[in-house]
């Protein structure tokens, strides 16, 4: 009986370690198809236009919006009244007579007026750094364009030339288990290649990955984003706006340059303040009456006084001496600082042809080259041994790739170049990186 009650036990035990492991085979073989079912959420297509246009999202120049509208609303104005004073007790010349009164003491004439001025100057000044925070968010914005354009460009011609890297190494791994020759020469530069351009498809892939987060951060979108980028600007395109550009000074006053000029305008209200509250001619208005101790009635001695005083401007020589030297230091920065851009933009601009020149030059050296004019001719292709027509191959994809290169640094040095000479913000808004220029 014990023999049997112990059968029956571990039978039951086992019957419920398999009900439970084919409770789990099922419920996993339900979360498969349940996962095979839900499909992945589709990113979500955007154009370079929502891009550049999420430029009005930037934290920073939001920000200083809100800075602006604060400002806006304050009460910079000091009330008609700047004393207001009782008089109770003995006159100024007699101790048995008191004197009751009220006096007034006004403000300068006209000091409003210059308090508004104050104000709008200041709101001009914040709204001058604001323009350059907007200048400063949409370049980012257009080099995150041109870095995931060109990202993706360079790491599938990397990959073309990996794979071309590849066939090499087993075409030379081929030739010495027949045992011909190979040139060890050949070997360490294909290990070289190889090794350069994995770490370039590497860095290239790291590249489009950092734009794209960048991008999603600028939409402020919790879902993956894919860029459409047909249209994209060419270099000959790049070639004719820059050519369009006129020489010598920015198209507009650049965002620092009128910051420069607020800083100037704000120093020059304040002089003004300064110069208005010391016109303060009128310096009292006091009525009242005096009686006697014990005369229980008014006795009829009313009076009315006036005080006038006689601004000194020397009181105020510190305040203006400082002042004029801001005002000074201002117009020295500003003349320096538009000196300084315009050497800065004809630099960028000598740069940008430089490299034009060298894409052009690369391109000609490209149709010229004796490999793709093989290359492209059946008749001769045929008369070329497969490792040789790999080698060419190889010499094609090489050349394409530096200048691939070649043009990713120069559309990211036009994009500076119209940043400096004011373009990107130019009314009507346009956009630099369409081949057409398409408002946005």
């Amino acid at each position: 009986m014990i023999c049997g009650r112990l059968y029956l036990i571990n039978a039951t035990a086992v019957g419920g370690v398999l009900n439970a492991s084919f409770i789990m085979k099922v419920l996993l073989i339900t979360l498969g198809l349940l996962l095979a079912t839900v499909k992945p959420m589709d990113p979500i297509k955007i154009g370079m236009k929502e891009v550049l246009a999420s430029a009005s999202q930037d934290e920073q120049w939001r920000l200083s919006q809100q800075a602006i509208d604060w400002l806006g609303q304050q009460n910079y104005q000091n009330p008609l009244l700047q004393k207001l004073e009782l008089r109770l007790g003995s006159n100024d010349f007699s101790l048995t007579r008191q004197q009751y009164g009220i006096r007034v003491s006004p403000t300068a004439f006209g000091q409003t007026k210059f308090q508004q001025k104050y104000q709008r100057a200041q709101v001009g000044l914040l709204q001058a750094e604001t323009e350059t925070y907007w200048n400063q968010a949409l370049l980012q914005r257009y080099e995150s364009i041109a870095n995931y354009y060109y990202a993706v460009q360079l790491a599938l011609a990397a990959r073309q030339l990996d794979s071309l890297l590849q066939e090499q190494t087993q075409t030379m791994r081929a030739m010495v288990r027949q045992g011909l020759s190979v040139k060890i020469k050949d070997v360490v530069e294909n290990e070289q290649d190889q090794q350069a351009i994995q770490l370039s498809l590497s860095q290239y892939s790291g590249d489009q990955q950092t734009a794209l987060e960048r991008i999603r951060q600028f939409l402020a979108s919790t879902t993956e984003v894919d860029l459409e980028l047909s249209g994209f600007v060419s270099i000959a395109r790049i070639e004719q706006i820059v050519s369009s550009l006129p020489n010598g000074s920015p198209n507009m006053p650049t965002a620092e340059t009128k910051i420069r000029q607020a800083q100037i305008g704000l120093i020059q209200s304040e002089m003004d303040l300064v110069k208005v509250r010391n016109r303060e001619y009128l310096s009292f208005f006091q009525f009242g009456y005096e009686r006697a101790p014990k005369t229980p009635t008014l006795d009829d001695d009313l009076f009315m006084r006036l005080g006038f005083n006689i601004p000194l401007g020397s009181n105020n020589r510190m305040k203006n001496n400082e002042l004029a030297l801001d005002l000074y230091e201002a117009n020295t920065k500003s003349t320096l600082s538009t000196s300084r851009h315009t050497q800065e933009l004809n630099l960028q601009r000598i740069k940008v042809l430089q490299l034009l020149q060298e894409y052009k030059l690369l391109q000609t050296q490209e149709e010229k080259n004796l490999a793709v004019s093989i290359l492209a001719d059946p008749a001769l292709r045929a008369q070329v041994s497969p490792t040789e027509l790999l080698e060419l191959k190889l010499l094609r994809e090489k050349k394409q790739f530096a200048r691939l290169k070649l043009a990713r640094e120069l559309t990211l040095e036009y994009l500076h170049l119209l940043y400096l000479n004011g373009n990107l913000v130019q009314k009507p808004l346009l956009n630099y990186l369409s081949a057409g220029l398409e408002p946005w």
